[in-house]
């Protein structure tokens, strides 16, 4: 039996646990999806795949903005998926301390 701990930082990378439930409340969707598995547009409204499925081509929503009134950009999308998906939250998600493999 493992104890899941949730974590502070209430980012969308390290979630787990309770964390997971409270980000859905301050983070919005990029793509939504329903019943159907039908992908629905999120914070992305439009959506192009390579054919090699290695990039991704989007259009942002319209009128996003941060609680300070900035609006949100291509940049900050940018950061947001190298942070979430980038090199360092793999190193992170397979470290000892993040999974019950470690020793």
């Amino acid at each position: 039996m493992n104890a899941v701990w949730a974590n502070e930082l209430f980012t969308p990378r390290d979630g787990v646990g309770e964390t997971a439930t409270y980000g859905r409340q301050m983070h919005a969707f990029w793509i939504n999806g329903n019943e159907n598995v039908e992908m629905l547009p999120g914070v992305i409204t439009d959506w192009q795949v390579s054919e090699d499925g290695l990039s991704w081509d989007v259009t942002l929503r319209e009128g996003i903005t941060f609680h300070n009134g900035d609006p949100l950009t291509i940049d900050d999308a940018l950061f947001t998926m190298e942070f979430v998906f980038g090199p360092e939250a793999i190193e992170t998600s397979l470290s000892p301390e993040r999974t019950s493999r470690g020793s």
